[in-house]
């Protein structure tokens, strides 16, 4: 990767992660990073696994109640 490469992913990282704190503000955007990390850790899943988790759990959330 060359260093103009590299600084091309870390601009994009920074407007993630600036749009991220705009919508969550910044304190609330540590806490999920620290809760998910933690997740991650303890429950010894892949970031993608977790992923998978959350839009399963999206999709049961649009489902309506029988």
């Amino acid at each position: 990767m060359t260093r103009k490469q590299v600084f091309q992913k870390h601009d994009a990282l920074n407007k993630r992660r600036q749009f991220i704190t705009e919508e969550l503000g910044e304190a609330k955007l540590k806490e999920v990073i620290t809760a998910v990390g933690k997740l991650i850790d303890e429950q010894q899943i892949l970031p993608a696994q977790l992923i998978d988790v959350i839009q399963y759990r999206q999709s049961l959330d649009v489902l309506p109640d029988l």
